[in-house]
């Protein structure tokens, strides 16, 4: 399987991550000209190495996607030519994990790189690299019988100062198996998620608490292993949700949980009701938990036990082997119009011409509350790039947007983070406008979902047969927009086909400088953690998933990482 890469812009700081954005040049934005960079790569002992992906990448907002690429020669000499006129920073990638990855000049974050600046004129000389031998972190992935399991998903976090930046994330294998390969030295903790179950080494429930790996230049650490069992050792939270009568259920409400984490509450998991307004969400490590209920159709969401924030909610105790019942809301539609005290937060979002309109952005609001900013509220611009997010009590705001399908996410008033955003007023009754956005860039999704409904005939690797008879393609949708249960959200993808010997489901094609992840469910409105993890495979430059068997109505969701 493709290892996959995360060049790091930032640090995990409780639950706040800053944003990956680093990807794959969007189409119209390949670089030309007459410009070139040059040098040499090495490995600590000044022996030349081959085969090392040189990347050339600019800045694009506050994205830096990749231009020009090359590889070097037995000599380990390279020369990226073709560059326009600019400013650059030059990435050096060991495809075979061996040696650790690095950005000029020494060392593998992008805000400490050091930029190049090229002309036809003058191009650069001697932008040398000498690479460090990669660590590996290995274990295995069992049950409590020892048997082992596959698709586990573990994802590497380094430390650095104060914070924790994630790095490598790989899944188990058949026999269990895993490694985390291309790691620099340093100290690493390591996250696990399988079937709904997650943790980090050595059995904590979260980052802060989690143990300590320390990894040298080229050394190869093993028998990180996982166990997980019947889950005896946890707890679960479960109740109903209602209108204000007490009686009316409510579906699909998002329950989002958090767990007191020494000393913040940290988001943990999330499920969502079903029909009759009932949810449970399990595998709960025995602590204290606050729940928060939200849905943005149905007027303001609210904490257990109506409380308006997570610092005025009520603890609830979860114990090892037992089920905290009766962790009820009841929710009024519009409540905040009906009270008269509701204002709006509305604009437009467009390409960086100021003019082209970019539909499906997210545009999420947070409310300053107490100490933090916490997310409120959310809305989605329509194909004329409009949005407009409702029902906002009175205070102080800052919005986030985030172009899944086109460009990339920034902070009003165009700045990176939520630190540096610009406070937005809203007052009582009144509608806050021109709160807009000029992206960058015309590509770079950070997610395609597709959904097959698909009849599997024979063995479990095939022959397989489409459910209507009239070709397997018109049986696959991809899934755009928020609400993927509407009808409007599902658009036939005609180029979706079985690989000829019927034992894959080709999902797209592959692009340069992405990594890809995916998984799949059968229930859309799970939360996306508890989705079955799938390994891809490449063949001819295609994204190919293994079919499920004996599955109907298998949802497939592949995850384009921003490298």
């Amino acid at each position: 399987m493709r290892r996959q890469t995360k060049w790091v812009l930032g640090v995990v700081l409780f639950t706040f991550i800053v944003p990956l954005l680093l990807c794959a040049a969007p189409p119209g934005m390949l670089n030309s000209g007459n410009a070139e960079i040059s040098g040499k790569v090495t490995d600590l002992k000044g022996t030349p190495l081959k085969d090392i992906t040189v990347e050339v990448r600019q800045q694009s907002g506050q994205a830096w996607p990749v231009v020009k690429t090359n590889n070097t020669d037995a000599a380990g000499l390279y020369t990226v030519a073709g560059l326009g006129d600019g400013s650059y920073i030059v990435a050096f990638d060991d495809p075979a994990g061996v040696y650790a990855r690095e950005i000029y000049e020494n060392t593998f974050l992008v805000y400490n790189a050091h930029t190049v600046t090229v002309t036809a004129a003058s191009p650069a000389t001697d932008i040398n690299a000498s690479l460090a031998l990669a660590g590996k972190i290995s274990g295995t992935f069992t049950n409590s019988a020892g048997s082992p399991l596959q698709f586990a998903y573990l994802v590497s976090f380094r430390k650095n100062g104060v914070g924790w930046q994630p790095m490598e994330s790989t899944l188990s294998d058949a026999a269990g198996n895993y490694a985390l390969a291309g790691l620099p030295a340093g100290i690493y903790r390591i996250f696990y998620t399988y079937e709904g179950q997650e943790g980090y080494y050595d059995n904590a429930p979260d980052l802060l608490t989690a143990t300590d790996i320390s990894i040298a230049a080229g050394q190869a650490v093993s028998n990180i292993n996982f166990t997980v069992g019947e889950r005896s050792n946890v707890g679960a939270i479960s109740g109903n949700v209602t209108e204000e009568d007490g009686v009316t259920p409510l579906d699909h409400i998002y329950v989002t949980i958090f767990r007191w984490a020494d000393i913040w509450w940290q988001r943990y998991t999330e499920g969502v009701t079903d029909a009759e307004g009932k949810y449970l969400i399990e595998n709960l490590p025995p602590g204290k938990y606050r729940v928060y209920f939200e849905a943005s159709h149905y007027g303001e969401g609210k904490y257990y036990d109506n409380a308006p924030d997570i610092f005025s909610a009520t603890d609830i105790t979860v114990s090892a082997g037992e089920t905290t019942t009766n962790i009820n809301a009841a929710m009024s539609p519009g409540a905040a119009t009906v009270r008269g005290e509701s204002g709006a937060i509305a604009g437009t979002v467009t390409q960086q011409d100021g003019t082209t309109p970019i539909a499906q952005v997210h545009v999420t609001a947070f409310r300053w509350v107490d100490v933090w900013w916490q997310r409120y509220a959310e809305g989605i611009t329509d194909t004329e790039g409009n949005y407009s997010i409702t029902n906002l009590p009175p205070g102080t705001y800052r919005i986030q947007f985030e172009a899944w399908h086109g460009g990339f996410g920034e902070f009003y008033d165009n700045v990176p983070d939520i630190f540096h955003a610009t406070d937005i007023t809203v007052e009582e009754g009144q509608t806050t406008a021109n709160i807009n956005a000029a992206l960058a860039g015309q590509g770079c999704p950070d997610y395609e979902t597709w959904s097959a409904s698909i009849d599997w005939q024979g063995a479990p690797n095939g022959p397989a047969d489409d459910a209507d008879g009239d070709g397997f393609s018109n049986d696959l949708e991809r899934i755009a927009g928020t609400n993927p249960v509407a009808a409007n959200d599902f658009f036939t993808v005609s180029s979706a086909q079985l690989t000829p010997a019927g034992n894959g489901l080709i999902l797209g094609t592959a692009l340069f400088g992405r990594a890809y992840t995916a998984r799949y469910s059968t229930d859309i409105r799970l939360p996306w953690r508890e989705w079955t993890p799938i390994e891809l495979s490449f063949s001819d430059g295609l994204i190919i998933a293994p079919v499920i068997p004996n599955q109907p109505n298998v949802i497939y969701r592949l995850i384009v990482d921003l490298e």
